[in-house]
């Protein structure tokens, strides 16, 4: 990316940096599920994600003074030559057991076969809990705010800070989720978060005013930090700690992230992109409807059980 000089190149080379940046995280997650094995996925989950969010913001922030000071090829340069070095730190220190090939892959019709014998409870929670998350934080949160900020005039900078509410709600807020993700909690912090996220879309929609479009990403943020460790937690308890559970989930957030770029980006337009916020809100809350009419009733009688 950092020798690109047209819209072509730096796509190419931002589809290349996503590809590999998803074998790495989901790696380095799996890394750590392994060697912690014994602990509360919950607070696994979300310290791995909080610490991925944490560099967000921290690298957002020092990209964009070395890039005023220098140049963004400079600045993605550097970005570079930072991450080849935590590659060969993750190469040299991810060993023992946790960091072992895995057995070999399920044939596909037995994979096939096992998802169907998943619980519908889980269904439920990846498709009307986890994917609508992942859906609002591509399209709203990366395409919908930056679109729509640097239409109404704001510089590169400002757009910047409003982006990074969402992550530094995130990490701010996520110390105080986390002892709660793998308790009782869990199913109150997804249904909480998701119905925040939503009624914060919905009321953007009454308005679009840059200080109600920065209290809206920051109550995303808010929202998703208090159900994305919860929902891991659900999904291992869900399916009895099935492998399989986390590679789904983990599936159907980058399909809920593709899903809401190829919803947002037809409607960037001045007639069609104040509906955006409104739909996302919609599409939440019709997922925690699924969620709450399929799942509960489930997750209530397995506490029932566990308690008799």
């Amino acid at each position: 990316m950092s020798i690109s000089q047209d819209i072509v190149s730096v796509s190419t080379a931002r589809g290349g940096v996503a590809a590999f940046y998803a074998l790495a995280s989901i790696a380095v997650q799996e890394y750590t599920l392994r060697a912690d094995s014994a602990g509360k996925v919950g607070r696994i989950v979300g310290t791995f994600v909080g610490l991925i969010l944490g560099g967000t913001f921290c690298g957002s922030v020092t990209g964009a003074v070395i890039a005023g000071r220098f140049s963004y090829g400079t600045a993605i340069l550097a970005g570079a030559v930072i991450i080849l070095g935590a590659g060969i730190a993750c190469y040299m220190v991810m060993r023992g057991p946790a960091g072992d090939a895995a057995p070999c892959a399920t044939p596909a019709p037995a994979a096939i076969a096992a998802v169907s014998r998943l619980p519908r409870a889980f269904l439920a929670l990846v498709i009307g809990i986890a994917m609508p998350a992942s859906a609002v934080t591509a399209a709203f949160v990366w395409y919908y705010t930056s679109l729509s900020l640097a239409s109404d005039g704001l510089r590169p900078a400002d757009i910047g800070r409003v982006v990074m509410l969402y992550y530094l709600a995130a990490i701010l807020l996520g110390p105080f989720v986390l002892p709660h993700a793998d308790r009782k909690f869990a199913v109150a912090l997804c249904l909480g978060g998701a119905l925040l996220s939503g009624a914060g879309l919905l009321i953007l929609s009454t308005g679009q005013v840059m200080w109600i479009t920065a209290g809206t990403v920051a109550v995303v943020g808010i929202g998703h930090t208090m159900l994305r460790a919860p929902v891991y937690a659900l999904a291992r308890g869900l399916t009895s700690g099935a492998a399989r559970s986390i590679v789904l989930l983990r599936l159907t957030e980058r399909l809920g992230a593709i899903a809401g770029i190829a919803f947002a980006a037809p409607m960037m337009s001045q007639a069609t992109a104040a509906a955006i916020p409104a739909t996302l809100g919609l599409m939440v809350a019709a997922g925690l409807l699924y969620f709450t009419l399929t799942a509960l009733p489930q997750i209530r009688d397995g506490v029932a059980a566990q308690e008799g």
